[in-house]
């Protein structure tokens, strides 16, 4: 059981430093796409990630959940990155707040249930993975209209 309990620890800590590393990329597309001069490269600036989110809420327009999200996030890698401990309950709300996100923005609603794990985990990944697809569309809006 133990052995269990470590291996689903294990997936979340991947889940969300994973998440962490494309969010970062989803930013700097985002940021980029929405910089005066399209020749910006995001992928070569010394920005924190932090301030990348700072720059994506002051000039883009991405809606006020998705930046709540976005820090969410930072925080659960940052506590995770200097303490390495996942935070149990920062990553519970952030994924309520994707969850609601999600199914105001969708037909269908989506949930997590923890008594069925491999459930669990693809809607887990999939809510993650949610949020920086919709920032990609946004992106895609934003250099088609360029």
């Amino acid at each position: 059981m133990s052995q269990n309990i470590n291996i689903a620890q294990n997936i979340k800590e991947n889940l969300v430093l994973k998440a962490h590393v494309i969010s970062e990329f989803t930013l700097n597309c985002y940021i980029q796409s929405i910089s005066k001069q399209r020749n910006l490269n995001m992928f070569k600036q010394n920005i924190t990630y932090s301030k990348k989110i700072f720059l994506a809420e002051q000039f883009g327009n991405l809606p006020f959940e998705v930046i709540e999200i976005l820090k969410k996030l930072n925080t659960i890698r940052n506590d995770y990155a200097h303490k390495l401990i996942l935070d149990d309950l920062n990553l519970s709300l952030m994924l309520k707040k994707i969850i609601l996100f999600y199914n105001q923005n969708n037909h269908d609603n989506i949930t997590l249930d923890e008594s069925n794990i491999s459930e669990y985990f693809r809607n887990f990944s999939f809510l993650l993975s949610y949020i920086n697809g919709y920032i990609f569309g946004i992106y895609k809006l934003t250099t088609n209209h360029k």
